[in-house]
């Protein structure tokens, strides 16, 4: 069975570094590149087993959920779908992530069995302290912003989350954002992060974060200073903020939402959560501009086995077309179809 120590063996000093400090440990950066790698990662290695707690209470919610699925309930290795979104303990190796060739829409994640001995005894209190942290809420909010936006500048995500706080000076404000950027799950989010600083702050004002559920972040960020003249950020609401930062299910929104998920709840072809899973899926295909809204319709009627000449295909046809138009697009920041049709028509 393989170890943490396992995890870190192809990795360098540098790599090493930015796991430690994403994970809250205290490293020697300035020995980063003069030292063994291996050393390294025997250093990180000890001081992971030696004081879990540290990493565990810098994660989220549903990451410790995760931790304590593999931990409890006796399965060595999980499925996940491959939509599942970016975790520090997936990216710092803490658990390790594999691809089959049989299976290409799956990841298969596992822990180590030290590491499962390890934090055993840890993991039901770290979730616990999650449950009554108030910092997670405010993490919330900033994954939500970055699932609808799906790659944003930091000063600007900064200035949109402090607009949510008018009861704050912008003084107050400002040091929240920042203090809650601290934490391993938006670290990892950071495309152009100083480790060695541990700041996202620093003399670096081009630094870009992005959403967790975004796995191609150069091709994304390419079109982000301009697409159909749009020049601002779509403002939301705090709620659908906080429900668009909800892991691993976003509730990204839409004014068609309820809709969808009525008719499949209502039909019983699905529960609740397999609903919310479904319409999450589907607005992750919407984020790609060569899907049309007949191909989400066409996804949906193969899902549910509707009979080609049942009533059904019209109603859900026209029910998924007002969907795709009205869900919020990375290339867009944030606006839709729907919004930018507007705005055109409004500049006529």
């Amino acid at each position: 069975m393989h170890t943490l120590m396992d995890n870190y063996c192809d990795f360098s000093s540098h790599d090493i570094v930015k796991f430690a400090n994403i994970l809250g440990y205290n490293f020697d950066n300035d020995s980063a590149g003069k030292i063994n790698d291996e050393i390294s990662a025997l250093y990180l290695s000890k001081q992971i087993y030696n004081n879990p707690s540290v990493f565990l209470d810098r994660l989220s919610k549903f990451e410790l959920s995760m931790l304590d699925f593999l931990i409890n309930e006796g399965n060595s290795i999980i499925e996940l779908d491959n939509e599942f979104p970016i975790s520090a303990a997936i990216y710092c190796k803490i658990v390790s992530c594999d691809l089959h060739d049989d299976k290409p829409d799956s990841i298969f994640v596992s822990m180590s069995e030290d590491m499962r001995d390890v934090l055993r005894g840890y993991i039901k209190e770290s979730l616990n302290n999650c449950r009554k942290n108030k910092t997670k809420h405010f993490e919330q909010i900033i994954i939500g912003l970055l699932n609808i936006y799906g790659v944003i500048p930091t000063e600007e995500l900064k200035s949109i989350f402090i607009s949510y706080f008018e009861n704050l000076s912008q003084k107050e404000a400002s040091a929240l954002f920042e203090s809650v950027c601290k934490s391993s799950a938006l670290l990892t989010l950071c495309t152009s992060h100083d480790y060695n600083n541990k700041s996202l702050f620093g003399k670096n004002k081009k630094s870009l974060m992005h959403s967790p559920l975004c796995k191609e972040v150069e091709s994304l960020s390419a079109p982000l200073n301009n697409f159909a003249g749009i020049t601002s950020f779509k403002k939301y609401s705090i709620e659908e903020v906080t429900e668009a930062g909800a892991l691993p299910v976003p509730l990204m929104p839409n004014p068609h939402r309820q809709e969808l998920m009525q008719w499949m709840t209502g039909k019983k072809k699905s529960d609740k959560w397999d609903a919310e899973e479904i319409v999450f899926h589907l607005w992750r295909l919407a984020q790609n501009p060569e899907f049309s809204s007949d191909s989400l319709s066409d996804d949906l009627i193969n899902r549910f086995k509707i009979h080609p000449i049942s009533s059904e295909i019209d109603k859900i046809t026209n029910i998924v077309k007002c969907f795709s138009k009205n869900c919020s697009q990375w290339i867009m920041k944030g606006y839709s179809l729907c919004d930018v049709k507007q705005m055109t028509n409004n500049f006529k």
